[in-house]
């Protein structure tokens, strides 16, 4: 199974981008082009580290006790086909079925956009300052558009959303002070990652993601930043960190200090994990992506790919060592 994903994984790969991780990691480590190829295949044959793994996870500085320790995409995906029946990836794959699925956590307006009509658009529209548009499939934030409907004219914009694929719109949730102050142009969401086994509910990590000025979305993969968070206090620990490795002690467009920054109403992130892990059962390893509102939490969409990159950033490893013996312990331990 390991061989064939890894042959799978060579057939495809993008040979430019691996250059340049090559590049990139022989420049950071001081060692020598030749050196990090063999140890970047090395490691993609003992620990499923592609080159993208191999880099953003500083590899060429980590012992291989170390290594061993790392969810690379290859044990990601192994711990997905495991734990997800793939008959219920639907729920989390599609915008519009995870709104139905997930309707009592939402706690705000929404519809699909294939059974919208002028008539049920406008009654939508009515009283909100703004909402999204989502398309049904995609991920990273791609092909996200904010609206302001108070500010154009409703049937040109019924025809434009129309014209788009298949999708939802949301309400624009209003965030709690202390994360709108944080970065206001976005709502910041955690990252709660769980494992749901044999009824067991288990957080294994949760990270606070957030925007930047002139971004609609907090996603790392769209120019965002993250910190990760103790599961057990709710506060920030450690600097944010950007997908290029640049680290940030405070957030660079409020100046907020991050370290220490306090996740309010934490309790509930925690409580309402558990309650959406146990709404879908069969999807045992979910990242879940959590709104938090001056009086209450929310649910705002769930990954059955969890981001076993945003897990682990170096800046959330101060000790070198990665996220699965967690994971392992949790999926044991029930």
């Amino acid at each position: 199974m390991k061989a064939l994903f890894l042959f799978r994984r060579l057939m495809k790969m993008d040979y430019r981008r691996t250059l340049m991780d090559i590049r990139t990691s022989a420049q950071r480590s001081g060692r020598t082009f030749s050196f990090i190829a063999w140890d970047m295949f090395r490691c993609g044959i003992r620990y499923g580290a592609g080159p993208v793994d191999y880099t953003l996870f500083a590899f060429y500085d980590k012992t291989e006790d170390q290594r061993a320790s790392y969810v690379t995409r290859t044990i990601s995906t192994q711990l997905v086909r495991t734990l997800n029946d793939a008959g219920y990836r639907q729920f989390l794959d599609s915008k519009s079925l995870q709104c139905r699925k997930f309707s009592p956590f939402m706690k705000r307006d929404w519809m699909c956009t294939s059974y919208m009509n002028p008539a049920s658009f406008a009654r939508f529209c009515q009283g909100k300052q703004a909402f999204l548009y989502k398309p049904d499939t995609g991920s990273c934030g791609k092909g996200i558009r904010k609206y302001l409907p108070a500010q154009d004219n409703l049937p040109r914009l019924f025809e434009e959303i129309a014209s788009l694929p298949a999708g939802v719109l949301e309400e624009v949730i209003c965030q709690h002070t202390a994360l709108s102050e944080l970065n206001p142009g976005c709502v910041n969401t955690v990252r709660l990652v769980t494992i749901l086994q044999n009824g067991v509910y288990t957080p294994v990590c949760a990270v606070l993601r957030m925007g930047r000025s002139g971004n609609i979305v907090d996603n790392l993969n769209s120019g965002g930043i993250a910190a990760r968070i103790d599961l057990q206090t709710g506060l920030v620990s450690g600097p944010a960190a950007d997908k290029a490795g640049n680290l940030y002690e405070c957030h660079p467009d409020s100046g907020i200090t991050v370290d220490g920054f306090q996740i309010p109403l934490w309790d509930q992130v925690l409580s309402l994990g558990k309650a959406l892990s146990q709404t879908l059962p069969q999807m045992k390893y979910v990242g879940w992506d959590i709104a938090i509102r001056q009086e209450d939490v929310i649910f705002v969409e769930g990954n059955w790919l969890p981001g076993h990159d945003i897990m682990q950033l170096p800046a959330f490893c101060a000790d070198g060592y990665g996220i699965l013996p967690a994971i392992r312990k949790a999926i044991s331990a029930a």
